[in-house]
């Protein structure tokens, strides 16, 4: 009895087992295509990123409205949305790329917000744009047009429709945000020196092309035999002259500046740094977005010379009216560029940056790259360094730079320092904001 009954409901479990697997098989195939479809739209949303990112560096760095959208266009593609690449349309006509301007609700504490402007006018600068906004959709308007989904014989309902095939979408906008801004000037007596190593070129140009001789000539009121230089070489003569020239021109300036008659000579690397500042700010005077910017400086010590504002005309007062002298304190002048960048001047949505520029070799307590270890730890600050000839400590401050989540720049002479600047000045920091 027992045992019948048991073989009896051993076969209806078999029974009941096959009615129910094509249910189960169905509600797999349901659940597969529906994780693809969210997979896909993660892809979708990686690429759509990726390319707003990139075309928001390129709009950030070159202030360029159609190499931003090249840049954009050409990254999209880079990323594949269901096996095939993104591709997005890069005309004016389209809306896959737009620009405009994006900017916190709620004073400043809300969510951002995208408007839009007209792509040509951003182009041609009589509208004001801040940031990008990347759209992209796989539909029929697309060359890989809509996507199959995962399994394409079972097809998934909206509440009204069935549909077998799906049109992801997605969008992103990048911002460009704006800087407060410290550099970190040295003000150590090195960069009195000339950018120019007169007495080494001139040294070199007479052991490769001149020798010494003597000759009996008639001088000082008598005849005599003297050491004279006689060159094989007219161009190297040339040369060697006028650098003589320009040595004598720098000591007369040096002199009448140390002495408070004049301004830094012109081939000093204080001079350098003058000029570089100024195409820095020159930049920063042409971007859309407003940067604060404060000055600290050291030498034997550091100090906090002037805070955050956006009058650069100080700035250009101060470099003008100080002259360098002293020792080469690198940690100290990272100390007292920090806080200018969180006081009552600065704005908290601001991205913090440090610029330290330095001619040598850090030689007072504390070491810098044990300062910047412990402000990244604590502040959001990102912190870029320039060394200025070949006396510096490059090795150091490029672990500085590395450690504070920035770069690190060598400048031989003056055009490299300028072009440096003006590289720092149009890399504005960019985040998705959408």
């Amino acid at each position: 009895m027992t045992r019948r009954l048991y073989e009896k409901r051993r076969g209806n479990v078999i029974a009941l087992f096959a009615i129910l697997l094509p249910v189960v098989l169905l509600l797999c195939g349901v659940a597969i295509n529906i994780a693809y479809m969210q997979l896909t739209h993660t892809e979708m949303q990686i690429a759509v990123d990726a390319a707003a990112r990139a075309g928001g560096r390129a709009f950030s760095e070159f202030q360029d409205v159609d190499m931003a959208k090249q840049m954009a266009f050409d990254t999209a593609p880079l990323n594949m949305v269901a096996g095939a690449p993104l591709r997005i349309d890069q005309s004016d006509s389209g809306d896959d790329i737009q620009f405009g301007q994006s900017q916190r609700s709620n004073n400043g504490y809300g969510r951002y917000e995208f408007q839009v402007k007209n792509t040509n006018a951003v182009r041609n600068k009589t509208e004001l744009a801040t940031a990008i906004r990347i759209s992209a959709k796989r539909d029929a308007n697309n060359p890989e047009g809509p996507v199959d989904l995962f399994f394409a014989g079972l097809p998934l309902f909206n509440g009204t429709r069935a549909f077998t095939k799906f049109e992801p979408a997605a969008t992103a906008v990048s911002s460009q945000v704006d800087r407060d801004i410290a550099l970190t000037l040295d003000r150590s007596g090195s960069m009195a020196e000339s950018v120019i190593d007169f007495d080494g070129q001139m040294q070199d140009l007479k052991d490769n092309y001149s020798t010494t001789e003597w000759a009996y000539v008639y001088k000082w009121g008598r005849w005599r035999w003297v050491q004279q230089t006689v060159w094989s070489n007219a161009q190297a003569e040339a040369d060697y002259n006028a650098l003589s020239a320009q040595a004598n021109t720098y000591w007369d300036q040096y002199y009448d500046w140390y002495y408070g008659w004049g301004d830094a000579p012109d081939a000093s690397r204080w001079k350098a740094l003058d000029f570089a500042v100024n195409e820095f700010l020159d930049v920063l005077e042409g971007t859309d977005q407003e940067e604060l910017v404060s000055v600290a400086s050291f030498s034997s010590s550091a100090t906090l010379d002037l805070q955050l504002e956006s009058n650069y005309n100080n700035i250009r007062t101060w470099i003008e009216n100080t002259s360098p002298g002293g020792a080469t304190a690198i940690g100290q002048g990272l100390q007292e560029a920090l806080p200018s960048l969180f006081s009552a001047f600065g704005r908290p949505y601001a991205a913090k940056t440090i610029v330290v520029l330095t001619d040598g070799i850090n030689n007072q307590l504390p070491e810098p790259l044990g300062v910047t270890q412990g402000l990244v730890g604590t502040y959001n600050v990102t912190i870029h360094t320039v060394t200025f000839s070949h006396e510096a400590d490059t090795s150091t401050m490029a672990a500085v730079a590395h450690a504070g989540g920035g770069k690190h720049y060598h400048a031989e002479d003056t055009a490299e320092l300028a072009e440096i600047f003006r590289e720092i000045a149009n890399n504005l920091p960019t985040i998705i904001t959408e």
